[in-house]
């Protein structure tokens, strides 16, 4: 892993992940967009089962096909040089695809959207919010890692884990913890081009394995 401490980044258009709960930033419209989010807990200590299962990685490691070179003791944190380690659907061929830790953040507070009705919580993806909707008054609770690709990997993006709350004064009453990836990206150069509708399906399948996986995990805590 060290020597890809010094590589840069292979796109210019990062950072657009971190803090997204809270900024909402668009992302760059040359990328392909792609989420799941998933309920594995209730209340706060569903949250911060969910938040340390996150951050070592459980979820990812679970899997018999790509695993995550990174500590699994919960103590990443930003500027760390990472790699997912994945298989090419059912050959022998491996990849090596080294990324960077660009934040790490553990249960800070966030303001929701919600519409004005109060009738529906709802986050708000990759766009700006109309007048109809506004920031609520209480604030719930986030974790996630952000992490982007790096100068040696098919793919340039970026992908968020996250686990969330949503604020006690929501319709939700039953304080639904959720766990969320999202991600943007794109072939890599020539050949990271060329292998990207390739790539897709497994991007797809590692979203739903993962959600599988935390949800797995959190029933057998």
């Amino acid at each position: 892993m060290r020597r890809f401490d010094h590589s840069a980044f292979n796109y210019d258009d990062f950072g657009y992940l971190c803090n997204h709960l809270e900024t909402n930033r668009a992302f760059p419209a040359s990328y392909a967009v792609k989420q799941r989010r998933v309920v594995v807990g209730h209340g706060r200590d569903g949250f911060l089962a969910a938040t340390d299962l996150m951050l070592s990685f459980s979820a990812t490691n679970r899997s018999t096909w790509v695993k995550m070179i990174a500590p699994s003791d919960g103590t990443v944190r930003a500027n760390m040089t990472v790699a997912t380690l994945s298989r090419f659907y059912n050959t022998f061929l491996w990849t090596l695809n080294p990324c960077r830790i660009l934040s790490v953040v553990r249960d800070k507070p966030y303001k929701t959207i919600k519409p004005a009705s109060g009738s529906l919580m709802e986050i708000v993806y990759g766009h700006g919010v109309d007048a109809s909707y506004h920031r609520d008054k209480d604030s719930g609770m986030y974790s996630e890692i952000v992490y982007s690709t790096l100068d040696g990997h098919l793919i340039a993006g970026e992908e968020a884990f996250r686990v969330y709350i949503e604020p006690p004064s929501t319709v939700n009453s039953a304080h639904e913890v959720y766990y969320e990836i999202i991600s943007y990206s794109r072939g890599c150069g020539l050949l990271g081009s060329l292998m990207i509708p390739f790539v897709r399906p497994l991007q797809n399948k590692f979203l739903d394995d993962h959600c599988s996986s935390m949800k797995q995990l959190m029933s057998e805590r």
